[in-house]
Formats: structure tokens, C-alpha cells, sequence
């Protein structure tokens, strides 16, 4: 992975840098169709965050299987636009219809100033398990807002169809200060089409962040 050369720059504004540290779980660059992929790193921008766009396509090329932008115009990561320096932090959708090879990431961040900066990265995206389980509907938080407090519950629920009568379901919260896993067995062991729906315990000894 690598910074653009080519990137524009207004000369009385440094131009953005990036530091995307994970590109899939533990910085695999890999990912599974039908499923997310984990983009994390920070970014520090002189002239304040406009936009921030990531495009994935096929190594030879082709037409993009994701490109999403955000910006002031977005919804979703309003933390992100306007500030000097920002912790990005998303799970990008791969398509489940995604041929499964080599593809390339663009991360690319535009400054008010005009000035932008691409990193990029080789990704492999993998064909999905056929005997893996199946998620719908997940909620997470109250009214799905993402969110919960330490040494009090965060309310969770999912559609789960397994091919294979389950064993156990574990939940797990895990950031810099650890994990935090919590397992369910007896409501949902031998199942294989449940609704999944628990207040699940965030342990006073977890650290407040992501």
C-alpha cells in the first residue's frame, strides 16, 4: 500500500495523510462476499475533512463492487467532515454476488482546500461458506443506535439459520482495553432457525471507546 505521488495539493495547506491500519480483521486484506469488510486507521487533514470515499475493483479492472462516499451530505459518519484529524472506524458491505480473486482498494480523503490524498491497498475477497450461518435483521443498541454503557446491557438481536443444529452463540465487545465475550447455549443449543434476542452484559471493567 502506498500514497498516491499524483495527488492534488494546494500549496498553502498540507495535503491529507492516512494511516489505515486494518484493512479486514487484523489487517488480513481479506474479506467474504455477502459479508463486511473492517477499515480502520486515522487520518489527519490541515485543511478539515470534506469527503471520504472508498472504491473496490477487480485487479484487472472492471466496474466497482463498492464505492461509498462520505461527506457533509451523508448521514452516516458526520464525525468524520470538517475536523483536522479523525479515527475511522466503518464495515463496508462486499456484494454477495462478488466474484471471488484479487481486488484493489482505493481510501481516499479530500480536504476543504481541494487537496487529496489516495492510499490503496491489495484485498482478496473469498467465496462465503456454504455451511456457515446465516444473519438477518441484526439490531444492535437501543433503536439500533450502535451504542451501550459500561457495566450496564446492550440489547441485541438477529435472525440466525444454521445448517447445522447450533452448539452456542457467543457475543463478544472487544476494543483496545479487551474482550468481552458472553455465550448462550441452553435457550438456543440443537436449533437451527432462531430469533436471537438478549441484553447482553458490557462489564464495568471495560474500558469507555470503540
Amino acid at each position: 500500500s502506498c500514497d498516491n505521488d499524483d495527488d492534488k495539493t494546494n500549496e498553502n495547506v498540507e495535503k491529507p495523510t492516512i494511516d489505515l491500519k486494518e484493512v479486514g480483521e487484523g489487517n488480513s486484506k481479506t474479506a467474504v462476499a455477502g459479508s463486511d469488510l473492517h477499515l480502520e486507521g486515522d487520518i489527519l487533514a490541515s485543511g478539515l475533512i470534506k469527503s471520504i470515499n472508498v472504491e473496490i475493483h477487480q485487479e484487472e479492472g472492471g466496474k466497482d463492487i463498492v464505492n461509498h462516499t462520505w461527506d457533509a451530505s451523508s448521514e452516516e459518519g458526520k464525525q468524520y467532515i470538517g475536523v483536522k484529524n479523525t479515527h475511522f472506524h466503518e464495515h463496508l458491505d462486499i456484494p454477495k454476488d462478488a466474484t471471488p480473486g484479487s481486488y484493489h482498494l482505493h481510501f481516499t480523503v479530500t480536504d476543504q482546500q481541494g487537496n487529496q490524498t489516495t492510499f490503496e491497498s491489495e484485498l482478496t475477497i473469498e467465496a462465503p461458506d456454504p455451511d456457515a450461518a446465516e444473519f438477518d435483521n441484526v439490531k444492535i443498541g437501543k433503536d439500533n443506535n450502535m451504542a451501550g454503557q459500561v457495566g450496564s446491557t446492550v440489547p441485541v438481536s438477529v435472525s440466525i439459520k444454521t445448517k447445522q443444529p447450533i452448539k452456542e452463540i457467543e457475543v463478544e465487545f472487544h476494543g483496545d482495553g479487551g474482550e468481552f465475550p458472553t455465550a448462550y447455549t441452553d435457550k438456543y443449543a440443537g436449533k437451527t432457525d432462531v430469533q436471537f434476542s438478549e441484553d447482553v452484559p458490557v462489564p464495568a471493567t471495560a474500558p469507555a471507546g470503540e
